[in-house]
């Protein structure tokens, strides 16, 4: 009996030894990362932290949070973005500490770019983060889960959901290629939406479908070093298909881009559209369209769908060279560059 307890209070011991030496360095590396934004000229502000967990998981715990961009990019040149959470608890296992998860109850995540600006509520929360083992620390997936969550900007209003659901795996070890799947549930716009495209009450029901499935090719696999000073960047945008339906609306696209270095677009983009009187009706009540261009309009889009064989579907493709977005001989202007920074 003795003997037994010596043999348990020796394994307590070296697993409190094991668990406080962990809690460490999950600690260690939180500093980490705060001190290399805030060397970036990041704005980090967090009011508290909490070691908790123990003995079963590490648990770091942090209240008051904000993250900001430096100011410079904060200058309305190019895409931003801020974080703010009441709190933020991150864990992992003792024994594997690449096996980490993010949640938070309530976050906010603030978006601006040139005459842009919009606001995500998440609540609930929660991202799951599996790295390989290794100096490298791969990351072999990524998910994140959302209860109810609300999207508002001066464009579309207030457009709220009752989940979010993404997922990114890595193909294989030492690939940067990412199959990621992204659904969002019941999506419902706000009434001064569907007032302010002259719908009625029956639309306010939620959307039927509003997902995403993609494959991205980075430069480099996303690890450990991903979140220093340099991203890996996109080099190829593989779009199997991403789908919004919403009673007799409904949109497809496919297609695959290429990025450059310097975030240039070039690749085809094709789309389908079913119902398009309707959402020219939405576009010309809104004063989207000037109200004398939509003679024209409606013709052109006639048109088109006649070329595609059907009466009120488009099947249309946009080509994109050297970040020049066109369909046929339409120009439409410049495409967005895609860099993380």
């Amino acid at each position: 009996m003795g003997k037994l307890v010596l043999i348990v209070v020796t394994l307590a011991v070296m697993w409190s030894g094991w668990w406080l030496f962990a809690s460490n360095a999950l600690e260690q590396r939180v500093t980490k990362v705060v001190e290399t934004r805030r060397a970036s000229g990041w704005q980090v502000e967090i009011g508290s932290r909490e070691r908790l967990g123990f003995p079963a998981m590490l648990h770091t715990r942090l209240t008051g949070v904000t993250i900001a961009p430096p100011p410079a990019q904060r200058s309305q040149t190019e895409l931003t973005g801020s974080i703010a959470a009441l709190r933020i608890d991150i864990s992992a296992l003792p024994y594997w500490p690449g096996y980490a998860t993010l949640s938070s109850p309530v976050l906010q995540f603030d978006v601006a770019a040139p005459g842009f600006q919009a606001a995500v509520k998440a609540n609930d929360i929660v991202a799951d983060l599996r790295l390989r083992p290794g100096l490298r620390g791969e990351i072999e997936s990524l998910s994140l889960n959302s209860d109810e969550w609300e999207f508002t900007s001066p464009l579309t209003g207030k457009i709220g959901g009752q989940g979010i659901e993404i997922g990114a795996v890595q193909q294989s070890r030492q690939l940067p290629i990412y199959d990621i799947k992204a659904t969002f549930d019941e999506v419902s716009p706000d009434a001064s939406i569907l007032s302010l495209l002259g719908l009625s009450e029956d639309w306010s029901q939620p959307l039927d479908i509003a997902t995403a499935d993609l494959t991205l090719t980075f430069d480099r696999p996303w690890g450990r070093d991903a979140f220093g000073p340099i991203r890996p960047q996109p080099r190829v945008i593989d779009l199997h298909q991403a789908e919004l339906a919403w009673k007799s609306i409904a949109a497809r696209a496919s297609g695959t881009l290429t990025v450059a270095e310097d975030g240039v677009l070039t690749g085809t983009l094709s789309l389908e559209v079913d119902d398009w009187p309707t959402l020219l009706d939405m576009a010309s009540t809104a004063g989207y369209l000037p109200s004398d261009f939509r003679p024209q309009a409606e013709q052109m889009l006639k048109g088109l769908s006649q070329m595609s064989g059907k009466t009120t579907g488009l099947d249309l493709t946009i080509s994109i060279t050297d970040g020049q977005m066109a369909m046929g001989f339409i120009p439409l202007g410049h495409a967005p560059r895609i860099i993380l920074r």
